[in-house]
C-alpha cells in the first residue's frame, strides 16, 4: 500500500471534487470549484493525500490578503477538510489529516504567512488542538436586531455588485482599519457577486455631497438577514449603513438583522458591545463556534485577533 501527501495541482480538481462527494454526500460543482480556488484573486493552496495513486484526502487553504498594523500580508482560511472514511483509522506517518495539515503549514511558514484560521466545531477543534496546535481565540457572537417596530430609515442604494464609486470609499475605510481583510472592489465583487449558487444584496449609502459613505452586503436566509460585509470609514457611516441595511432587509422579508460582534473598527459602533448598549432591543448570542488559529507569528496573530474589524464574510458559510 502506497501512501503519500503532496501539494494539490489544477489537475487534481476532478479527484478532489469526487472525494467531496464521497465524504460530504454532495460533490462541489466545477463552477463552484473554479470560483473558490483557481479564480480566487489571492490564489489557492491545498494538500492532498493519495493512497495507491487515488486522492483520499484534501486539506484546503483559502488565501486572503489582510492588513495588520498598516502592512499587507496573506492569511489563510483552512477548510474543506476531507478524508475518505476507509482511511481514517490510519495512524503514524499515514494519518492523512495530520500529514496534510503539517505539509501545508510548513509551506505557509516558509512564505511568511503569520497564521491560519478557521471555525471548527467542538470535535474538530479538540482534534486540531491535539494534533496541530489549533487555538480558540474568541467565541463568535452574533448581534441580532428585530426589524419590526424600527423607525423609518432613509433607504440605501441596492445593487448586485460594487461599482467604481466604491474605490474611494475603500481607500478611506482601509486607512481607518487597525487590522482586517482587504476588501477592495475586485475582491468584494469576486466574493459576493461572482459566487455561483449564492445570492447577496449590496446596499450602499451616499454622502450628502456625493461619494459613498458605506457599503454593506446582506445574505438573506428565511427570516434572518446577515450582514456578511460592511465597508465604512467612520462611525457615522457605520450607523447610517446599519439603518439602510435594516430597511433593505425588511423589504426583502427578513425579521431580524444579524451582525457578527467585532472587537474593533468603525463597525463596532453597531456590531460591538458598545453598539448593543446603544441600540435597545439588540440580542447578543454565542454562535456555537470559535475563531481558531494556528499562529506562526504570535505578535501578528494577536494584533489581528484584537484589532480586526470582523464580519461574517470572513467565514466561508459552507
Amino acid at each position: 500500500m502506497s501512501f503519500s501527501v503532496r501539494i494539490a495541482t489544477d489537475a487534481d480538481a476532478p479527484g478532489i471534487r469526487d472525494l467531496f462527494g464521497r465524504t460530504f454526500g454532495r460533490a462541489m460543482t466545477e463552477e463552484e470549484w473554479r470560483w473558490k480556488y483557481p479564480e480566487n484573486p489571492d490564489g489557492w493552496i491545498a494538500t492532498v493525500a493519495e493512497l495507491d495513486g487515488r486522492i483520499v484526502g484534501h486539506y484546503g487553504g483559502w488565501p486572503l490578503r489582510a492588513v495588520i498594523g498598516g502592512r499587507e500580508c496573506t492569511i489563510v482560511s483552512v477548510g474543506d477538510v476531507a478524508t475518505e472514511p476507509a482511511i481514517r483509522h490510519l495512524g503514524g506517518r499515514r494519518n492523512a489529516f495530520a500529514s496534510m495539515a503539517g505539509a501545508l503549514f510548513e509551506i505557509l511558514r516558509a512564505r511568511g504567512v503569520p497564521f491560519v484560521f478557521g471555525f471548527p466545531n467542538t470535535r474538530a477543534l479538540a482534534a486540531g488542538a491535539r494534533l496541530l496546535g489549533y487555538r480558540a481565540e474568541f467565541p463568535v457572537r452574533s448581534i441580532a436586531y428585530a426589524l419590526e417596530g424600527l423607525p423609518p430609515a432613509a433607504a440605501g442604494v441596492p445593487s448586485e455588485w460594487a461599482g467604481e464609486s466604491y474605490d474611494a470609499l475603500w481607500e478611506r475605510a482601509r486607512a481607518a482599519l487597525p487590522a482586517g481583510l482587504l476588501r477592495d472592489r475586485r475582491r468584494i465583487n469576486w466574493r459576493y457577486h461572482a459566487r455561483p449558487e449564492r445570492w447577496y444584496r449590496f446596499v450602499g449609502v451616499r454622502e450628502p455631497g456625493g461619494g459613498d459613505a458605506g457599503c454593506g452586503v446582506l445574505s438573506v436566509t428565511g427570516e434572518e438577514a446577515t450582514v456578511v460585509e460592511a465597508t465604512v470609514a467612520d462611525e457615522d457611516g457605520a450607523l447610517r449603513l446599519a439603518d439602510a441595511l435594516a430597511a433593505e432587509a425588511a423589504a426583502l422579508g427578513a425579521r431580524r438583522l444579524v451582525f457578527w460582534e467585532t472587537p474593533s473598527g468603525p463597525l463596532a459602533a453597531v456590531a460591538g458591545r458598545a453598539g448593543v448598549r446603544r441600540r435597545p432591543g439588540a440580542i447578543a448570542a454565542d454562535a456555537g463556534f470559535s475563531f481558531a488559529t494556528v499562529p506562526f507569528d504570535a505578535a501578528a496573530t494577536a494584533e489581528f485577533v484584537h484589532g480586526a474589524q470582523i464580519t461574517a464574510g470572513i467565514w466561508d458559510d459552507r
